[in-house]
């Protein structure tokens, strides 16, 4: 993890480094975030939606070059995550 003059995070790779961007920069977004990323969980969106405002929107720009329709490919990833969800877990995650 690197971080710039103000010792604020500013770019990282490997396990963790997101959660670390998350923690430091969503609780100060006051109408929107927004996320482009390759790859899309519920969890992930689940994981994010805690640390922002109730005010605030986060919106995700979801793109997989290697696949066909990257729409396609997120509405396949929810179905499966929410059919592999235990019932009190799929209610959570749709709130």
């Amino acid at each position: 993890m690197g971080y710039d003059a103000a010792d604020r995070p500013a770019y990282g790779a490997g396990a963790g480094v997101g959660l670390a961007f998350v923690k430091h920069y969503f609780p100060a977004a006051r109408l929107v975030v927004r996320i482009a990323t390759a790859y899309f969980t519920l969890r992930g969106y689940k994981l994010g939606r805690d640390f922002v405002q109730d005010s605030a929107q986060l919106r995700i720009l979801v793109g997989r070059s290697e696949e066909g329709s990257a729409y396609e490919a997120v509405v396949d990833e929810i179905l499966t995550e929410l059919g592999n969800a235990r019932p009190t877990c799929y209610r959570q995650c749709l709130t």
